[in-house]
């Protein structure tokens, strides 16, 4: 019998322990229930509405998950990652899109090893996406 394990947020709190993660995204709802989700794991979350407000939030806090909308209003989230991959110690990246068959999300995702994942999220498809993310660093 093939039983599946159920992955909670204090699945994700025991086994990956405290981050920092930054939610990129135009949408307001978007960031709010993100920042639920992951709060619920004990993380600290920052919200920012664009590139610009991330970037300003790298200048103060030390970021362990950046979780970006492609597509955004000005800067792409593509802008964000080129200029986090920069970084002595970048951290973990994940694009969230509508539409992840976008050729230059594909692009991204084979040449950098970034994950991909698709809106909207349940929460237990995010907790096991956590858990894959911080297992394999």
């Amino acid at each position: 019998m093939n039983t599946k394990r159920i992955v909670t947020s204090e699945t994700v709190r025991s086994a990956v322990g405290h981050k920092n993660v930054l939610l990129v995204d135009d949408d307001r709802l978007a960031l709010e229930i993100g920042e639920f989700y992951f709060s619920e794991c004990g993380w600290d979350v920052h919200k920012a509405e664009n590139v610009d407000e991330a970037v300003r939030i790298f200048a103060w806090s030390q970021i362990d998950l950046v979780i970006a909308d492609f597509h955004m209003p000005d800067k792409s989230g593509a802008d964000l990652f080129d200029l986090v991959s920069k970084f002595k110690t970048p951290p973990a990246f994940v694009f969230l899109t509508t539409d992840p068959t976008i050729t230059e999300i594909a692009e991204l995702k084979k040449t950098h090893q970034i994950d991909v994942w698709q809106k909207p999220l349940d929460p237990q498809l995010l907790y096991e996406m956590i858990m894959a993310v911080f297992g394999s660093r």
